[in-house]
């Protein structure tokens, strides 16, 4: 792993923890502008007791019309070779709301065992690796860079290889996880396991690899 790309946000004065106890923030209401509008940081002031907003105040932002892809042909939304007009490679970073630290870690650590390879002790945030290209953040609710949050009650899922589901499924269910399974004939017969951290997130671990959207169809 290279150099970490984000040490400026330990330094920088727009960052700010929202509750200096530990408890859930509520969901932020979000008005209807045709479509959901994302909540300004006044309204998750009000309906979040204690939340400290950023040094700069209000943050507009834009409704952005969502692409028709009913009416865009599959060349055009992908291109040739499956990429979109923005040649991203993955996702990189994903970012959860967490209640207790260290029962966050303990989870993605010890019972998922993602490699830790960051501590923000300043912000009270942990970085996990989930494979050699997606780290995951833990962080205690706070704002960060251009108003950015973690997400509550996320449901995402991570690729594992089909060779190694069974032993998956069997190392968290010895760790007293209740676990949900399920397969999926559409997708190459695949097979998935369920299981809730801490926070309520539902973390899914799916045999079946996505890339395989961007096959070329015969």
């Amino acid at each position: 792993m290279g150099l970490p790309r984000r040490l400026e946000l330990r330094l920088d004065p727009d960052v700010q923890l929202l509750r200096a106890h530990l408890e859930p923030r509520a969901a932020a209401r979000r008005e209807r502008l045709g479509l959901r509008q994302l909540a300004q940081p006044e309204q998750l002031a009000e309906e979040t007791p204690g939340l400290r907003l950023a040094a700069g105040g209000r943050r507009d932002l834009d409704v952005v019309k969502p692409l028709d892809h009913r009416r865009e042909s599959a060349t055009r939304r992908y291109g040739e070779r499956g990429m979109s007009g923005i040649p991203v490679t993955g996702v990189s970073e994903l970012v959860l709301e967490v209640v207790d630290l260290e029962a966050a870690e303990r989870f993605y650590a010890e019972v998922l065992g993602l490699p830790v390879v960051e501590r923000w002790e300043d912000r009270e945030a942990v970085w996990v690796m989930a494979g050699d290209r997606t780290r995951i953040g833990l962080w205690r609710p706070q704002v960060g860079l251009a108003g950015g949050r973690g997400g509550i009650h996320v449901h995402y899922a991570m690729h594992i290889p089909a060779e190694g589901f069974d032993a998956a499924v069997e190392r968290l269910r010895q760790l007293g996880n209740e676990l949900e399974l399920h397969e999926f004939g559409g997708y190459d017969d695949s097979r998935a396991v369920y299981v809730t951290d801490p926070d309520g997130n539902v973390v899914e671990l799916w045999t079946w690899d996505v890339a395989r959207h961007l096959e070329k169809k015969p």
